[in-house]
């Protein structure tokens, strides 16, 4: 796993709630949020809570893929993801077809 994303809200559990989780059990693993509520409040909880980054939504794709790519880079400079090859993205990460086919 390269990197978590995220939203804030959705069934079951927030993405607050999800995001203590996550850093415990994957330190090593950036996430970035996303959520229709850009609020300051909720943007200090998530940075925080260890996000590393808050989209709100509408999403701005190309400010996203930004975002990804300079985790995935960071990842890859800090051995995160151990042996994986970062120099051209999984396409599965610029389509929501893929996740919902999972």
């Amino acid at each position: 796993m390269i990197l978590i994303l995220s939203d804030i809200n959705m069934p079951g559990m927030t993405g607050l709630e999800l995001l203590p989780k996550a850093t415990a059990a994957r330190p090593d693993v950036p996430v970035i949020m996303i959520t229709a509520y850009g609020d300051a409040d909720t943007k200090r909880k998530a940075l925080e809570g260890g996000a590393e980054a808050l989209l709100t939504k509408p999403i701005d794709f190309v400010a996203l893929r930004g975002e990804i790519d300079n985790r995935v880079a960071g990842a890859g400079a800090e051995g995160r993801g151990r042996d994986e090859d970062f120099s051209s993205p999984p396409a599965h990460l610029w389509t929501g077809r893929a996740l919902q086919e999972n």
